[in-house]
């Protein structure tokens, strides 16, 4: 598990991870950052900074056969596109 990178808030920590890596998960966040709550992150990214950041819903079957969804959040292809 990687520490909070320098003085760097989470904030600051999951949009340097979208416009390096392209997008995050939940698991991501958590495994990589000690990010426990991304939603509430992307939450304060998309209202409080105005970034625009799309989430896809993605399908996998856990290791008990029971189908599942989780959360890929990525910059909007209009933030994308932005220097």
């Amino acid at each position: 598990m990687a520490a909070l990178a320098g003085n760097k808030n989470q904030r600051e920590i999951v949009i340097d991870h979208l416009l390096t890596s392209g997008s995050i998960t939940s698991i991501e966040a958590f495994e990589k950052y000690n990010i426990t709550r991304i939603s509430a992150v992307i939450h304060l990214l998309r209202n409080k900074d105005k970034i625009a950041i799309k989430m896809d819903r993605e399908k996998y079957v856990g290791p008990d056969g029971v189908k599942k969804t989780f959360g890929r959040f990525s910059l909007a292809p209009a933030t994308a596109a932005k220097p």
